[in-house]
């Protein structure tokens, strides 16, 4: 853009917009986002905020990327972008900073000094996690021929919903879950093959946004007589895993 060709009155809106880049010259826009809370709403799900992170390592040219807004609002605006195009996480939170319900943006296009107004947001409920952490009793994974350790969540009806494998002496493993009932079958793999030499079993309850921790004695399948359980699990009286604010 040449400024000596420009009328004086348009020098002068541009020179001094107060909203424009100072590397491309160009003046810049927004995006009016709106959102709803799956069939529910704010109140229902415990949110009175909802956070808009702008994705991919962008900000707008205040350096800003996080916006927040009161949830019951169900519309919010993003200003002082540069042209281009972007795309946001939106995340309806609860008092604890958790996320319970979330959902994205499609890829939106800015233009120069322009309002950009996508699809309305419907969010989803946000996953849970599962936290699963295994002893055997006081034994360390070499003594009981362990070398890997499957972690599996199936839901009520026996299908698989996630499952991780990893090395037994990392101790733990973590699945992502929707909301929900799971049956989680953890096996302790031999390093030699064959039939899992240790494994548990238990049923635990997945919230939104929040992380479920279970401890579990991994036991030998063959064994004959019944062991006394050390730690079966962080919940109380049922066994279950309890709930903790991720």
């Amino acid at each position: 853009m040449r400024l000596a060709a420009l009328p004086i009155a348009a020098f002068s809106a541009l020179l001094f917009s107060g909203c424009a880049d100072d590397a491309s010259g160009l003046a810049s826009g927004r995006v009016e986002l709106a959102w709803r809370i799956g069939p529910t709403s704010c109140a229902e799900v415990g949110s009175n905020e909802v956070s808009v992170e702008l994705l991919g390592g962008l900000a707008n040219l205040d350096g800003q990327t996080i916006w927040r807004f009161p949830c019951g609002d169900r519309e919010g605006i993003v200003s002082n972008l540069r042209p281009g195009s972007y795309t946001f996480l939106l995340a309806a939170n609860n008092a604890a900073g958790a996320a319970v319900f979330e959902g994205a943006t499609s890829v939106i296009d800015v233009r120069e000094a322009g309002t950009s107004t996508p699809p309305v947001v419907v969010m989803r409920a946000a996953p849970g996690t599962a936290k699963i952490e295994w002893n055997f009793g006081g034994p360390l994974c070499s003594q009981v021929d362990v070398a890997d350790v499957l972690v599996m969540a199936f839901d009520l009806n026996g299908s698989l919903e996630q499952e991780a494998s990893v090395a037994c002496n990392e101790g733990a493993a973590s699945l992502s879950l929707p909301p929900g009932n799971y049956d989680l079958l953890v096996l302790g793999l031999s390093a030699t093959g064959g039939a899992a030499a240790r494994e548990a079993a238990q049923r635990i309850t997945i919230e939104r946004g929040v992380t479920t921790e279970v401890s579990l004695w991994l036991r030998d399948p063959a064994a004959t007589t019944e062991e006394t359980t050390p730690s079966e699990g962080t919940g109380a009286g049922s066994g279950e895993g309890s709930g903790s604010g991720s």
